[in-house]
């Protein structure tokens, strides 16, 4: 089944949030791409939240060392 209009233009709003491309962007690119990138922006999102937790976390270790 087809996805339906408002699925499709919530499809279009996610990658322009997500990726910055307008409407033609997204109409160009293969199945595959469209199909990965979710799960790679999800991935993306879990590392870079890692990431900054750690930062965080260092941080707040310099500052306790400081006094």
């Amino acid at each position: 089944m087809a996805p339906s209009l408002l699925e499709q233009a919530l499809d279009y709003a996610w990658f322009a949030e997500r990726w910055g491309w307008p409407p033609s962007v997204v109409d160009e690119q293969p199945a595959w791409v469209m199909e990965r990138l979710p799960t790679l922006a999800d991935a993306f999102d879990t590392v870079h939240a890692a990431r900054q937790e750690r930062a965080q976390q260092a941080a707040d270790r310099a500052a306790q060392q400081r006094g």
